[in-house]
This record gives C-alpha cells, sequence and structure tokens, in this order.
C-alpha cells in the first residue's frame, strides 16, 4: 500500500499491489491522513466480508504519516 500524488495538497491516490497477479487498484482521497486511508480498508472488510483476509493477509507500507497512526482500523 501506498499512496500516490502530484501536489503536496492532493488529491492523494491510495493504492494497493497484489503481488501475486500483478494487479494494482487505486482509491481518490482528498486527505492524505490515517483516517482517511483506514476508512478505505473499512469499507473494503465491510463489503468483501471473509474474502477481506484472504486477500489483504498482509499490508506492507512505507513510513508516511498516513500509515503512522493505525488506532483508526477496526
Amino acid at each position: 500500500m501506498d499512496t500516490v500524488y502530484n501536489h503536496q495538497e492532493g488529491p492523494y491516490i491510495q493504492t494497493f499491489i497484489f503481488q501475486n497477479t500483478g494487479l494494482m487498484i487505486g482509491f481518490l482521497h482528498t486527505e492524505k491522513t490515517s483516517e482517511s486511508m483506514a476508512s478505505i480498508l473499512d469499507d473494503l472488510q465491510e463489503i468483501l466480508q471473509d474474502d477481506y483476509f484472504k486477500l489483504f493477509s498482509l499490508l506492507l507500507t512505507d513510513r508516511g504519516s498516513e500509515f503512522g497512526n493505525i488506532s483508526y482500523l477496526k
């Protein structure tokens, strides 16, 4: 998982790369915050139910501030 952007003011794209398939998906954000990034994971967990943990068994991120506060994760 990473965040891609051209300007510090945004917009921001939260990206996920699935190593075994080469598939990349992205989600558009207006804020680059831990809460905003975690909200996508919460939404995906709600949509995917049990399949969420099969697809997202391990998440690797850089040390960006938007990934620093894990308390937003359910």
